[in-house]
């Protein structure tokens, strides 16, 4: 279990595990189970939007923890496209835009796929562990 999010009364908490597959798995993690509280927030409102019974809910936390994250880095973007603009020769200008153009397709990347490399992960792992 990557994370855990519980309620008693009208206490709330999320439990993120410390064993995570990768690093910047945790953030993910926290938003997954961030969502599922909100969820939970909007069920007491009779306004659900994820339906319990199915995977929906899942589907619909995994789906705003990678929105965030992208969303974050679109609006950090133009900060850094700003830097970029002030450096003052051209080829290493070039090279920064390239830099970060590459490094941005990577990073929306990772988000996207960051869900399926966790289970893969986590498959391989108990294929390992059995005997």
């Amino acid at each position: 279990m990557r994370g855990y999010n519980g309620s008693y009364r009208d206490k709330r908490e999320i439990l993120i595990s410390l064993n995570q597959d990768f690093a910047g798995a945790t953030l993910h993690t926290l938003l997954h189970e961030l969502r599922e509280i909100l969820e939970s927030g909007f069920e007491k409102l009779a306004r659900p939007i994820a339906n319990r019974n199915d995977s929906d809910l899942e589907q619909r936390a995994e789906s705003f923890a990678i929105f965030v994250q992208i969303r974050a880095a679109c609006d950090t973007l133009p900060v850094l496209l700003e830097n970029v603009s002030e450096i003052e020769k051209k080829w290493l200008r070039i090279g920064a835009y390239g830099f970060l153009f590459a490094g941005t397709l990577a990073y929306l990347f990772a988000c996207v796929l960051l869900p399926r490399i966790e289970d893969s992960v986590a498959a391989q792992r108990l294929t390992q562990r059995a005997p």
